[in-house]
């Protein structure tokens, strides 16, 4: 009895640890946003697409991972048309399977690997130097994209999605180290 309360303990211990890291790396991430090491030159301009995952299935209240509905499968497919004009360097989706299919066919179209990301850990100058001057499209959820906008405009601008709406293209423009970001409700 006393190994099964020591090992209880320990994974007591451990998810504590664990939580501290999370929010000393989130607040690690938000110090580096306000370093201004890193000048990237005013004629840079680096472009974020910023969408949530297409309809998911709801039916199964209990799935944390639900799949595309339908509707959802032809969004992901009008997705890859909406882009197809556009020059993508980079695809960045979390790692659900309802952000993975969300981007599956602009990835296929553009012949390009979709990045994993964790939504808490994306944005930071070592990211923003790694595409500057490029175009990516970053597919998450309804409370985490606008976060990102925001943390990528420095403001509290953007509130969570919506859970019935999948219409939202965010598009952040960097000039440099300048960042402004609107919304577009495409449908």
């Amino acid at each position: 009895m006393k190994n099964w309360v020591f090992i209880l303990f320990l994974a007591v211990a451990s998810m504590s640890c664990q939580e501290n890291k999370n929010e000393q790396k989130e607040a690690d991430v938000t110090a580096e946003l306000k370093d201004d090491s890193i000048k990237i030159p005013e004629s840079t301009i680096t472009t974020f697409y910023l969408i949530r995952h297409a309809d998911k299935d709801t039916r199964d209240v209990k799935s944390e991972d639900p799949p595309l509905t339908e509707e959802g499968k032809k969004r992901a497919e009008s997705w890859a048309e909406y882009f197809s004009n556009e020059v993508i360097n980079a695809i960045y989706t979390t790692n659900y399977d309802r952000t993975r299919h969300t981007i599956f066919y602009l990835a296929r179209d553009k012949d390009i690997s979709a990045e994993l990301y964790y939504p808490g850990e994306l944005f930071n100058n070592q990211f923003l130097n790694k595409v500057q001057g490029q175009t990516a499209v970053i597919v998450g959820h309804s409370n985490t994209i606008p976060q990102l906008v925001n943390r990528m405009i420095g403001e509290e601008k953007f509130s969570d999605i919506d859970d019935n709406d999948y219409d939202n293209l965010y598009v952040v423009t960097f000039k440099g180290n300048t960042a402004t970001a609107i919304v577009k409700d495409i449908n």
